[in-house]
């Protein structure tokens, strides 16, 4: 039995103009002790998709249908005080911006014992040693229970954001963007961090990112999306190595690689859509230089293109042959000039 199966979830957020379709249909699955990868540009529904299973989105988001079964469980289907008990407990997050989700008033340290003694009977001493422990493990002294969010740097914010989402023992790490605004070297310790202490405390992860290489180096699978939709979704060699989506080639070329040649990266021209009123068919035929008259009518379902492996294009039967022209600047050219 999969940890989470992710069954048609829809999120919209309503504004002005009408509703925001920010996720739009999707299904996945995560096995326990597994880690699996949330790939795209920003605003295509990642985040989104993952604060809805824990029901944390802002007052004009709402869940408009579909279900999240974890251990057996729709948390969709569970009470304001019930799905209070999976946060933190069951479900941890680790937040991009470790400054906003760490309370500035607050010493860090109490910080992390509110949260062992909101879901454990302990003490406040012996939440303070499990504090104490905790920041053994992500490498910071624990003497700095005792300092204030804005005495850390960026890197031990995050390190202390790390050992908050680590408090109770979670089955589910939610991993937002982790290491956003940190230098390379402070991002691969993170990385390295997080990776260590998952395998540690045996615990499945969704990793939440726009950048290639950490979903190439963390993840056994991903999920690519596009404009609230998942494109393409796999094990990590095949969607990577060998895409089926011209979206993940888009993605793939304009990656940098310190293998092989040497060679100017290629960006996908244009902009997501307007997911008020998103394009008909495949929502990126309007940026896609492989669209024919079918994917501006009707939208594509998720065909299976390999064992573990599914790609929603109507053209996956041609893919070889398209991932070789996406590798040619002057393909994705002729859609930025027809824009």
């Amino acid at each position: 039995m999969p940890l989470l199966e992710v069954r048609n979830l829809r999120t919209f957020f309503k504004t002005q103009a009408g509703y925001a379709r920010a996720v739009d249909d999707i299904s996945f699955t995560i096995e326990p002790g597994e880690n699996f990868g949330l790939l795209g540009e920003s605003g295509c529904g990642k985040t989104t998709a993952a604060i809805s299973l824990i029901r944390i989105l802002p007052p004009n988001g709402k869940i408009m249908g579909g279900h999240a079964i974890f251990e057996g469980r729709d948390l969709f289907s569970l009470s304001k005080e019930e799905i209070r008990k999976v946060r933190w407990r069951s479900i941890s997050m680790i937040s991009q911006s470790a400054m906003n989700a760490l309370d500035p008033v607050y010493r860090v340290g109490d910080q992390i014992v509110e949260v062992i003694r909101t879901h454990l009977k302990k003490s406040r001493g012996e939440a303070m040693d499990r504090a104490r422990e905790l920041f053994s493990l992500v490498g910071i002294d624990h003497q700095r229970l005792h300092d204030y969010p804005h005495q850390f740097s960026g890197g031990m914010r995050q390190r202390a954001i790390i050992a908050m989402a680590l408090a109770l023992n979670p089955h589910l790490i939610i991993a937002d963007e982790p290491t956003t605004a940190l230098d390379v070297i402070v991002q691969d310790q993170i990385l390295r961090r997080i990776s260590a202490l998952q395998k540690q405390f045996n615990a499945s992860m969704i990793m939440i990112t726009h950048d290639v290489s950490v979903i190439a180096e963390l993840c056994e699978r991903a999920a690519v999306m596009y404009a609230g939709k998942i494109v393409e979704v796999g094990n990590i060699s095949g969607v990577l190595k060998k895409p089926y989506h011209p979206y993940t080639m888009g993605l793939k070329n304009a990656f940098p690689s310190i293998l092989g040649d040497k060679k100017n990266l290629i960006s996908i021209p244009g902009s997501p859509p307007n997911l008020v009123e998103p394009p008909a068919g495949c929502r990126f035929n309007p940026r896609c230089p492989f669209s024919i008259d079918i994917c501006f009518l009707q939208e594509p379902s998720l065909f299976q293109v390999k064992t573990d492996q599914y790609a929603a294009c109507h053209r996956v039967a041609e893919a070889d042959s398209l991932r070789h022209q996406a590798s040619s600047r002057e393909i994705w050219e002729q859609v930025d000039a027809a824009a």
